[in-house]
């Protein structure tokens, strides 16, 4: 809570301290900083907190925006002034004040906001009341960055904050092929002041690195609690291989906009020369929506075949949880085979992982039509669409 000074209204405003935080006070109102935040050029943000805004009137806490408050804001890129929104907190004559900007392309620096309140002639300024560092796209294909399509929110202007988690980097996919419903980042999130546990007020957005463009992503719980959210992308496919930044931007219940690059994905090209260029198999859509899954693949022992002899074989084991709990049932998969011959794909079967520490294994057979040495891959679906794709064994084929 920020308590507020009174003085006269000829007095120049004063800086006192209270809980740590800078306050400009004037008659009737009080400016606080809400520290810094990041941002990415030609990104941008919405209803981003700049300021916050304690407003009073004849001594007691009062309506700022009845009485006609105008915020401002100047991003401090020669940019100007720009109107800022104000916010209710869930204390009375409390406000965050809110603003909206792109910073051009190419800027990768640091700069001041400055606000301005204005009730009537009297006006109160803060300079630094909030700080934006501003980057470049980490990966370079996404450069110059662009601004993701504005989504739409669920309620009005309010005091939302959320905190956005890395994840490690994900496991690897192949140029062409493609993954889906993986999670590239967890966040959870404040609504005055409260937990957020309804998951219908996020919405997120996904840029892969591979481009400036900006694709809709999934929202899952995570498990454990009610408040833990993860995004999950939709399908997307690498043409080349690399190594690639992703980068999400949040969108919650009033608006507000945040953007975090949360990890990376490589990208390899097919192991086998035969299986260039990469193409992702067709898989039946699922009917589950998006899950919080977590798969463990173990590769299968090379073997040794016979031309045009196929032999039903085991070519990886796996297990997978969805929400914390072991999944046991083998027609909640779908499993596909690339033997390393061709770029096409083969359903494989789930069967029970026999001599393995882990629930299923993969099972086909196929004939090849020459002799030599060949990597099998396998692409997993999970039941709400989560995939894995890993190269697991080799074959001889003599």
């Amino acid at each position: 809570m920020v308590a507020v000074k009174e003085q006269s209204r000829l007095n120049r405003a004063v800086i006192e301290t209270l809980e740590s935080r800078q306050l400009y006070s004037g008659e009737g109102m009080a400016l606080a900083s809400v520290g810094a935040f990041s941002t990415f050029d030609g990104v941008g943000f919405q209803r981003n907190p700049v300021a916050d805004l304690v407003f009073t009137k004849d001594g007691k806490l009062a309506d700022a925006v009845q009485a006609g408050v105008v915020a401002t804001v100047n991003f401090g890129d020669g940019t100007g002034w720009i109107k800022a929104e104000l916010a209710p907190t869930t204390s009375f004559g409390t406000y965050v004040v809110k603003a909206s900007h792109v910073y051009k392309v190419g800027t990768n620096k640091s700069f001041y906001v400055e606000t301005k309140v204005t009730a009537g002639d009297v006006t109160t300024t803060m300079k630094g009341s909030a700080k934006a560092s501003v980057s470049l796209m980490h990966a370079t294909a996404a450069r110059p960055g662009t601004q993701p399509p504005l989504l739409s929110h669920p309620q009005s202007l309010r005091d939302e904050s959320f905190v956005i988690s890395n994840v490690g980097m994900l496991h690897n996919t192949f140029a062409g092929v493609g993954f889906s419903e993986n999670t590239v980042a967890s966040f959870y999130a404040f609504n005055n002041g409260v937990k957020d546990t309804d998951i219908t007020h996020f919405k997120a957005q996904v840029n892969f690195g591979d481009s400036p463009n900006w694709y809709l992503a999934d929202i899952a719980r995570k498990t454990g609690n009610n408040y833990t959210y993860l995004i999950k992308n939709k399908a997307h496919v690498y043409t080349s291989a690399g190594t690639y930044a992703i980068t999400v931007m949040l969108t919650g219940p009033d608006g507000e906009t945040h953007a975090q690059s949360t990890t990376s994905m490589p990208v390899y090209d097919m192991p086998s020369a035969a299986s260039r260029p990469g193409k992702m198999p067709t898989v039946i859509a699922p009917t589950v929506k998006p899950q919080d899954v977590q798969f463990t693949v173990v590769s299968a022992p090379a073997q040794d075949l016979t031309v045009n002899k196929g032999n039903s074989i085991s070519l990886a084991y796996f297990s997978a949880t969805v929400n914390g709990v072991v999944d046991t049932k083998a027609s909640n998969f779908q499993a596909y085979v690339n033997w390393g011959d061709s770029p096409n794909w083969e359903l494989g079967t789930v069967g029970i992982g026999v001599g393995s520490s882990q629930q299923f294994a993969v099972i086909d057979s196929h004939d090849y039509a020459k002799a030599g040495n060949y990597d099998v891959v396998v692409y997993l679906v999970a039941v709400d669409g989560t995939t894995v794709t890993q190269a697991t064994m080799q074959v001889h084929v003599l």
